[in-house]
């Protein structure tokens, strides 16, 4: 799963995104568990958005760049990396 990790993710979602309106809550709980309710009902809620995020970092480069100045940043630079990741994971 690791290598395809965002298909894998993506299709589960779609296919809990196509579970009748009723009954998600019964099949995450079934698949996942209790605790998976509050951590899937977001990305259900979102998924065009996490689509758009996943392709802005499909590229590699993006990430690697955050992963470095994290790495070997100064707090500064971690805290500029943090506001850089979360305005671009709410930027449409």
């Amino acid at each position: 799963m690791q290598k395809v990790s965002r298909t894998a993710m993506l299709k589960v979602l779609d296919s809990l995104a196509n579970v009748p309106k009723d009954k998600p809550a019964v099949v995450m709980n079934a698949l996942f568990g209790k605790g998976s309710l509050g951590a899937f009902a977001p990305l259900l809620a979102n998924l065009d958005l996490l689509r758009t995020n996943f392709n802005r970092f499909a590229d590699g480069k993006t990430g690697m760049m955050l992963l470095k100045l994290w790495v070997g940043g100064t707090a500064r630079l971690k805290v500029s990396a943090l506001l850089w990741l979360a305005y671009s994971l709410c930027a449409p």
